[in-house]
């Protein structure tokens, strides 16, 4: 064991050239603004093609349409639990229901000559 290598200090001044100890420079990034929704909506109201120029009659589909404020709704936080229990008793009450009205008639049927 007589051939033990040596690690080189490094000084200052010393691998100038060395790649490793050079820092790159910061890329030049153009940053592209996003349109918001409110300004692609705004958009296309004036974008829908009409249905001369195209020969596709829209008028079904455009009376239809329902404005982005008529159907904005409040996020509510959902709890797996409540909602479990909601529809496993709504679940409940339907198949009760359905047996009720099953026995009534039975029953009606059973009861006529």
């Amino acid at each position: 064991i007589t051939e033990i290598q040596e690690i080189p200090d490094l000084t200052v001044g010393e691998n100038e050239g060395d790649i490793k100890r050079q820092v790159a420079a910061a890329p030049n990034v153009q940053v592209q603004r996003v349109q918001s929704l409110k300004e692609l909506d705004h958009d296309i109201l004036y974008q829908v093609p009409n249905s001369m120029q195209d020969g596709i009659d829209l008028s079904l589909l455009t009376r239809t349409l329902v404005p982005q404020k008529r159907i904005m709704e409040e996020d509510e936080p959902w709890e797996f639990d409540q909602l479990f229990t909601d529809l496993s008793s709504q679940i409940r009450k339907e198949e009760e229901a359905r047996r009720s009205s099953e026995a009534k008639s039975k029953a009606a049927a059973g009861s006529k000559p």
